[in-house]
């Protein structure tokens, strides 16, 4: 009897010990996000982390992402907020997404800053197709792969349903790098963000504006901000 209770509370010794091994090896997600794991569309998740408060001082923060599509086991992310503040081109000549400066800059700068190796495994390389535009008949040039990128405007109105639901609000970061946020009632911290579709003219390049309304702009313009996107493994 003795030896039966003793192997009684061995076994719930070990019960409790696993119990607690789990807890403690669980990441608790803060409210409104949910695991990679099991995101659908509409979600909000967090992978990767970048500098948003402009306080160096207490680290990075985690990076929010929006579920934008879902397809077997991968994911279509695109940042909640606009991250940061750069030109699509440092020049302003003709060019297509294949040989902007922003590409180069979120495949090595971006991704870098923003991911442990451990997260990039999760980044899967896409290939990203570029389109004319629709209206001006703007070549948007060759295919490219890429694990970061940003929409194009046929993605935003395919993923977006409104005019309202494509304004995000811009971080501190941002705003300090120079982003062009609303001032009014209605898109009060909103930022503008670059889409990869060419605009107008060659040397031109889309982008969505405070209000959720896509514009055209130069290729060079320095005040609109990046909203990252990535197909990434669920």
């Amino acid at each position: 009897m003795a030896k039966a209770k003793r192997i009684i509370v061995m076994l719930l010794s070990v019960l409790i010990m696993v119990t607690v091994f789990s807890a403690c090896g669980k990441e608790e997600l803060p409210e409104g996000i949910t695991a990679l794991n099991k995101a659908k569309v509409g979600d909000k998740v967090n992978l990767g982390s970048y500098e948003q408060d402009n306080n160096t001082e207490n680290g990075k923060e985690k990076i929010t992402w929006l579920v934008l599509a879902v397809d077997g086991k991968k994911a279509l992310l695109i940042s909640e907020k606009v991250l940061d503040t750069k030109k699509y081109n440092n020049e302003k000549v003709d060019i297509t997404w294949e040989n902007s400066t922003v590409r180069t800059w979120l495949n090595k700068d971006f991704t870098a800053a923003a991911f442990t190796k451990k997260d990039l495994k999760k980044v899967i390389e896409t290939t990203v197709a570029n389109p004319e535009n629709a209206k001006h008949k703007t070549p948007g040039g060759n295919e490219t792969k890429d694990k970061i990128f940003l929409l194009g405007l046929e993605e935003v109105e395919k993923y977006f349903e409104t005019t309202e639901s494509r304004s995000a609000m811009g971080t501190e970061f941002a705003e300090q790098n120079g982003l062009k946020l609303g001032k009014y009632i209605n898109n009060k911290g909103t930022g503008m963000w670059l889409l990869r579709t060419p605009g107008h003219k060659a040397n031109g390049v889309c982008y969505v504006n405070n209000d959720g309304r896509d514009y055209t702009t130069y290729v060079d313009y320095e005040s609109c901000g990046i909203r990252p996107a990535m197909w990434v493994k669920k």
